[in-house]
């Protein structure tokens, strides 16, 4: 006994060949249908118009090539989507940004990171140049990672200071790689962009620790000389007053 299951499976994974070899059958036997009302006859005639015979039987084998191509190209277009939408999923869970540009600058896509970081909407993002959406300016940055990469084929790094939407300033790390064709002409760069604003303000705050600690160090140090420089004021003090009495 078949599964029933399998068998709707089998149908579904190969739907548009049964589909259009169906219809190229029903075809064939509604003309010989045709024939045998008209004529009187199933191909006894076939010497006599080889061609219309020719065109009419070639619609089976034809109409199922037709369907399993059709079915092989939504499978492979299926199976494109797929992989885009792993992919796109895995570049949205990786934790920083990432963005691809042409050699105008333009951004072609953007993650999830990067539409959240600089609080816009996706539309808003794409088809922006990146210092038109990072810095909100009007030339590339001089020490634009991604003009070091389109310029030089290598891998650039660079850390800069954002601006989102709302104004609110933002702190990134920048790498940008080379993205190639078959001849090795760059077309595009891939951006990782990393907020690193928590770690800038970490790193702030670090700094004025230490800088108030070495003032408190100073201070503590400067106290302890004064009761030293006190203490051995006393002493003298009190040698001079027994050499008095």
């Amino acid at each position: 006994m078949w599964d029933v299951l399998e068998v709707r499976g089998k149908i579904q994974e190969n739907y548009w060949k049964y589909s259009i070899g169906l219809l190229g059958l029903l075809i064939v036997i509604g003309y010989l249908a045709f024939e045998y009302l008209v004529y009187g006859e199933f191909l006894e005639d076939v010497i006599g118009r080889p061609l219309e015979h020719f065109i009419i039987f070639s619609i089976l084998p034809l109409s199922i090539a037709l369907g399993y191509a059709v079915d092989r190209n939504i499978e492979a277009e299926r199976a494109l989507y797929e992989k885009n939408r792993h992919a796109e999923t895995v570049i949205n869970a990786i934790g920083e940004g990432v963005v691809e540009l042409d050699p105008d600058f333009k951004i072609l896509t953007a993650n999830d990171f990067v539409v959240n970081l600089v609080k816009r909407t996706r539309d808003g993002v794409l088809g922006m140049r990146c210092y038109e959406l990072f810095h909100n300016r009007g030339v590339v940055c001089l020490d634009c990672p991604v003009k070091v990469t389109f310029e030089t084929g290598e891998s650039a790094c660079a850390s800069h200071e954002g601006i989102a939407k709302d104004g609110t300033p933002i702190y990134v790390e920048l790498n940008s790689y080379p993205v190639k064709d078959f001849s090795g002409r760059i077309v595009r760069v891939i951006e990782t962009v990393r907020d690193i604003s928590e770690k800038r303000k970490y790193d702030a705050e670090m700094a004025e620790k230490r800088v108030l600690e070495k003032i408190n160090k100073a201070a503590v140090h400067r106290e302890l000389k004064m009761v030293e420089l006190k203490k051995r004021i006393n002493e003298l003090e009190k040698k001079v007053g027994d050499r008095d009495s």
